[in-house]
């Protein structure tokens, strides 16, 4: 054990500090949090991959000195009961690209450090009251998946996400309005408004423009006079669509030019949605439609994309993934 690099363990195991000097990976997502880890968690100053998650959720106090651990490359830490809020150490981890939290605190980024920037971050999340400070998003230049919640006063900050030219992926929980710029180079967005307070046409406005995005995930929200209207030249290299729980929406008024890649939609929840846009049929690389807690009307809104769709481009064009839950179609997925 003495020589051992790479470590996972169950509950029963008692650890030694004489055995884990050496440890370069470890990994604890499968069990509750071993206390003798955590007491000599000081040993641990040589690991790049620290996983200390608990699928027994049970509130126990973050060792600070993880935070000083030079050589750390991925920090995990999920279940944990309580937010977690990071020193002034985290802006000084120069190897750090992976970091996973449930809720975490980040520290103002010091004044008098400019100098400092965490260049290998590329993985950031959930970040509570992201701080997005023109000098903070520079000081993360080449990060790619940022995930960030926000329940309080937002003071405009987000207008400096333009800055992140390396941006690729985004999930932002919100619950109020804020003036925003995207990075162009974003291709994944998830917008989760708490509730359904925010209406996604205030911010979708700037979506549509970006050159490469290619998956789109809204729940909640609200739509104004519950229809959502879509104009030419929207959406152009659009894949993936998902709207859950977009209770209010009840007109979608689109044409099949307006998503002219979309290979995915998916509705979930959508109670008050009358119809698919029929259009859509002539959409010729539009691979499933999955249907979930939707009216009839929308089941058969999809049943007939589904029919002239093959007439357009040949039977079978639309593919299901599996077998549950088909509806008079191998072809399409609508569950209910």
């Amino acid at each position: 054990m003495s020589q051992a690099r790479s470590m996972t363990w169950d509950v029963r195991q008692k650890l030694s500090s004489r055995s884990m000097s050496l440890l370069r990976i470890v990994d604890s997502r499968r069990f509750q949090p071993v206390e003798d880890l955590f007491k000599n968690m000081d040993q641990l100053v040589n690991s790049r991959f620290l996983d200390i998650s608990s699928y027994i959720m049970k509130k126990w106090d973050f060792p600070s000195s993880v935070w000083r651990f030079w050589n750390l490359q991925t920090l995990i830490v999920y279940n944990h009961k309580g937010v977690i809020t990071a020193p002034t150490d985290f802006w000084h981890m120069p190897h750090i690209r992976h970091v996973e939290f449930d809720e975490l605190r980040l520290p103002d980024s010091p004044n008098n450090q400019d100098d400092i920037v965490l260049r290998n971050l590329q993985k950031l999340g959930t970040v509570l009251e992201f701080k997005c400070s023109e000098r903070v998003v520079k000081k993360i230049p080449n990060i790619r998946k940022l995930v960030f919640s926000y329940m309080g006063t937002l003071d405009g900050c987000l207008s400096n996400l333009d800055y992140l030219t390396k941006l690729e992926s985004m999930e932002w929980n919100l619950s109020r309005r804020s003036a925003i710029n995207f990075s162009c180079s974003l291709k994944r967005l998830v917008l989760n408004s708490i509730g359904s307070r925010y209406c996604w046409q205030d911010i979708l406005d700037k979506v549509v423009v970006l050159p490469h995005f290619l998956k789109l995930t809204l729940l909640w929200g609200r739509f104004k006079e519950g229809k959502w209207e879509t104009t030419e030249g929207q959406f152009r290299s659009l894949k993936f669509l998902n709207l859950v729980l977009c209770l209010s929406l009840e007109i979608w008024a689109a044409k099949s030019s307006h998503f002219p890649c979309l290979e995915h939609l998916g509705h979930d929840q959508a109670d008050k949605l009358r119809e698919i846009p029929l259009d859509f049929a002539e959409i010729a690389t539009l691979r499933e439609i999955v249907v979930d807690g939707c009216n009839d009307s929308v089941v058969v809104s999809a049943k007939r994309i589904l029919e002239e769709h093959d007439d357009y481009y040949g039977e079978g064009a639309l593919r299901k993934k599996n077998k549950a839950g088909v509806l008079d179609s191998p072809n399409f997925r609508v569950r209910r």
